[in-house]
């Protein structure tokens, strides 16, 4: 994947009106490191 649609995915799960356990720290993530919150965002996607 490019890095925009890393990050077009990325915003479709952690906007403002998502909430679930550990939202914020997922968040965090993405925003300190593109790649890890990604795959972060990813195995919380596929575990629920």
């Amino acid at each position: 994947m490019s890095k925009l649609d890393k990050i077009l995915f990325i915003a479709d799960k952690i906007c403002e009106g998502r909430k679930f356990p550990g939202i914020q720290k997922v968040r965090e993530l993405c925003f300190n490191d593109l790649d890890k919150g990604f795959a972060k965002v990813v195995k919380v996607t596929y575990d629920w």
